[in-house]
């Protein structure tokens, strides 16, 4: 009997009931170098991608237009200077909130947390255009190394899959951020009547006043400027854009993060596929004789997982501080979204800020939460090999097979956080239960501030 596994070829045949015949496992020849054709570069398939990168700005690589054209960086570029543009008037935004949150007057926790918003923000979305312009060689080098790396695999992974799971899941966490922001713009808008928010984005009480026109008044209540520089058009539109750039940049780029994370995860995926259906075809011979002339494939399976550590090695340097900024900053605006929705303090809001609470809450879970998942299953498909190791006969086992299992039992396939954190499941559980604990003691505070602030008026009359 014969049978095919992707570019495996086995002929299985028993021609005694006692004494099984040895079973012949012969591997197609593959090239050292296999041809774009049949193993698309990770630059073609997250192409569309990295255009939409180019187009807001956040990516100064040239190149992503054209199909047969290198991925490069200049520094003296349209794609750099635009990078730049868009970073500076972004930083300078943050700063003027970052200068207007030290003057006002913070009596409790909730204030503190809320002055803190913006100047975060706009630092985060400063730092997720700056860091490509600071490493866009380094970030050229990735894809290069992907496509010279993995030319050496013996087992060639086509992961099919890739460009669709990367646009459908850009596309579902664009289009709600999108919407998101949207309702928040709608809070400082009095286009319904006259009617829109009534607290500023700070938590702090507001008003608009019906002289102003719509520009002016979302000026005045969404940020801290004006008390800093009077009100002029054109600063309502320099905020109103910053704020878009900043929001989009770091959406981009929690999205890149776990688009990279899927990539790597599908490789240790297709690869660990191969090898189980190759060992489930052959795993019920023990002796190394009967594995004719192709005993090599654990050592092949054990250097192919080898050469994708790499890889993640690789990924990992890039991207290990991103990772670590971005954590810090998804978890400080869901602590900080979760204090909007549970605070005995809030005050009176519109239906539009309750739609902004929920959604923009939702929204950073969602985002948040499948790029720690993505990132998560690199650790967990790259040790799944540590079972698939437990099967090869004992003739085989090699001390190449032996370090590839340290290596394994080690934990040190996998995304982290400068080295502070490994991003795996139970992280993601950990994370959880930090933010329940912060959430509990800040209301307790805030709910015995509330009680103290009521008995001393008590008191007064």
């Amino acid at each position: 009997m014969t049978t095919t596994i992707g570019d495996l070829t086995f002929d299985l045949t028993h021609s005694h009931k006692t004494f099984p015949s040895p079973v012949s496992v012969k591997i197609k020849h593959i090239n050292e170098t296999p041809d774009d054709e049949e193993l698309p570069s990770l630059r073609h398939q997250l192409r569309y991608y990295l255009i939409f990168g180019r187009i807001l700005g956040v990516l100064p690589i040239n190149g992503v237009f054209h199909r047969e054209k290198q991925l490069s960086f200049s520094l003296f570029s349209l794609a750099s200077l635009t990078t730049i543009v868009i970073a500076s008037l972004t930083g300078f935004n943050g700063l003027v909130n970052l200068i207007g949150s030290f003057r006002k007057r913070k009596s409790n926790a909730s204030e503190i947390a809320w002055a803190a918003d913006h100047p975060i923000f706009y630092i985060i979305g400063t730092y997720c255009c700056i860091i490509f312009w600071i490493n866009g060689t380094k970030f050229c080098q990735l894809f290069n190394h992907w496509k010279h790396t993995l030319s050496k695999l013996h087992f060639p992974i086509k992961d099919k899959t890739l460009p669709r799971d990367a646009a459908i899941y850009a596309g579902v966490i664009f289009m709600s951020g999108i919407l998101e922001n949207v309702f928040w713009n709608l809070q400082y808008f009095p286009l319904f009547n006259g009617e829109s928010a009534k607290f500023s984005f700070s938590g702090a009480p507001a008003s608009h006043q019906e002289d102003l026109s719509p520009l002016h008044n979302y000026y005045r209540v969404s940020h801290d400027w004006e008390q800093l520089i009077p009100y002029h058009p054109f600063w309502g539109v320099f905020v109103f854009l910053t704020n878009k750039t900043s929001l989009y940049a770091w959406n981009y780029v929690d999205v890149l993060i776990g688009i990279f994370a899927r990539a790597l995860y599908g490789q240790f995926k297709g690869l660990y596929e191969i090898g189980s259906e190759i060992v489930m075809a052959s795993g019920c011979h023990n002796d190394a004789s009967r594995f004719g002339d192709h005993a090599s494939f654990w050592s092949h399976l054990v250097r192919d997982c080898g050469i994708i550590c790499q890889v993640v090695a690789k990924f990992q340097e890039f991207l290990s501080q991103i990772i670590f900024v971005t954590y810090a900053g998804n978890i400080y605006f869901l602590c900080l979204q979760i204090l909007l929705e549970l605070s005995p303090t809030s005050p009176s809001e519109s239906v539009l800020s309750k739609i902004y609470a929920t959604w923009s809450f939702l929204q950073i879970i969602m985002r948040f939460f499948t790029m720690s998942l993505l990132c998560a299953r690199i650790y967990s498909y790259a040790h799944k090999f540590t079972g698939l190791l437990e099967k090869c006969p004992m003739e085989m086992y090699t001390p190449e097979l032996a370090r590839f299992e340290r290596k394994l039992q080690s934990g040190s396939i996998c995304f982290t956080g400068l080295d502070c954190f490994v991003i795996t499941k139970p992280l993601i559980l950990n994370v959880i239960g930090v933010i329940v604990t912060f959430e509990i003691i800040l209301l307790q505070s805030l709910s015995q501030s509330a009680a103290t602030v009521e008995n001393c008026n008590c008191t007064k009359v």
